[in-house]
C-alpha cells in the first residue's frame, strides 16, 4: 500500500473518532510532504470526550513498521463505530501525537515519517 492510501486511512480513523466523540466544527490541515505526513485537526466539544485519555494512549503505541502490511488491512475497515481499543492499530502507523482539550477546543496533531 502506498503512503497516500495510508494517509487517507489515518484521516478516516481520526474523523471517525471525532464523530463518535461528538467533536464538531472540525478543521483539518494535512501536510503531505516528501519526508512526512502531518495532520492537524481542531474541533469543538461541549464536554471532554469520555475516552480521550485512552485514545491518546492508543495513539502512543510504538510504531511497528515490520508489521505495517498487516495493520494496513485492519485499519480503515468498514465499521461504522470503533471500540476505543481499535485505535491501537492507528497508533502503530504513526510516529508522534499531540493531543489537548481545553473546553471547548479539541486539538490533535499526528506525524507519520516516511522511510
Amino acid at each position: 500500500m502506498n503512503e497516500k492510501e495510508r494517509a487517507r486511512r489515518i484521516v478516516d480513523e481520526l474523523l471517525l473518532y471525532c464523530f463518535d466523540s461528538d467533536i464538531n466544527h472540525i478543521h483539518l490541515d494535512i501536510a503531505y510532504e516528501k519526508k512526512q505526513l502531518m495532520i492537524q485537526l481542531q474541533g469543538t466539544a461541549q464536554d471532554r470526550p469520555s475516552h480521550i485519555d485512552e485514545f491518546f494512549d492508543m495513539l502512543n503505541t510504538p510504531r511497528n513498521s515490520g508489521l505495517e502490511g498487516y495493520y494496513d488491512e485492519l485499519l480503515g475497515g468498514h465499521k461504522e463505530t470503533h471500540n476505543i481499543q481499535d485505535f491501537r492499530l492507528l497508533g502503530m502507523m504513526i510516529d508522534q501525537v499531540e493531543l489537548s482539550y481545553e473546553k471547548p477546543i479539541f486539538k490533535l496533531k499526528v506525524i507519520r515519517s516516511f522511510s
